[in-house]
């Protein structure tokens, strides 16, 4: 086991211990999650939009169960996790400080982005997958085609042997003929 640096010596902190062997994939499909993932992320600052989103984004949100109590007004009326305003008081900061407006311009801002790389992601995906599907069935007819090809050669090949056959028969009929034409002429000449 590696020593550790203490606090104020100046000595760099050793590598993490457990290295990630592949990265977080969360399951999209679990109802915990997608109830999750539909919470609207409004009247936030950019640096709470961020920290939500990534505790979203990593499994590690978790809704709130309880109603709490808003800083500003002292009602039990926040709703969402994380928050320390309720949406009526988060909204009246937003309409008074200008700083608030560019925060909340900032956080749809980003929804939107995020929203469209998931939808380009997604029509890339099925491009891919139709691209694999046509090219699964050129394969396929390619195939096709050269069976098809194939047997006409052969059906060609044997029609080709039969002529051959039937030329060949032919020529031997023809010299038989001859053949008895000159053992017929020279029995006569004997």
């Amino acid at each position: 086991m590696k020593a550790k640096a203490k606090q104020g010596t100046g000595l760099k902190k050793p590598a993490q211990r457990y290295q990630n062997r592949y990265a977080f994939k969360l399951n999209d499909l679990s109802k915990k999650t997608i109830k999750i993932n539909e919470t609207p992320l409004e009247n936030l600052c950019q640096r709470c939009y961020e920290q939500i989103k990534w505790k979203m984004d990593y499994k590690k949100y978790k809704p709130l169960t309880t109603l709490s109590r808003c800083v500003d007004c002292k009602q039990k009326s926040i709703t969402k996790a994380y928050r320390s305003l309720c949406d009526k008081c988060a909204t009246k900061k937003v309409d008074i400080d200008p700083k608030w407006v560019d925060v909340l311009v900032a956080t749809k801002r980003r929804e939107i982005l995020d929203a469209r790389a998931k939808a380009k992601a997604k029509a890339e995906a099925e491009k891919a997958e139709m691209e694999a599907e046509l090219a699964a069935a050129k394969e396929e007819m390619a195939k096709e085609e050269m069976k098809e090809a194939n047997s006409s050669d052969e059906e060609e090949e044997d029609q080709d042997d039969d002529k051959e056959f039937d030329g060949f028969a032919d020529d031997i009929k023809e010299q038989d003929a001859k053949f008895d034409s000159e053992g017929e002429d020279f029995k006569e000449a004997k």
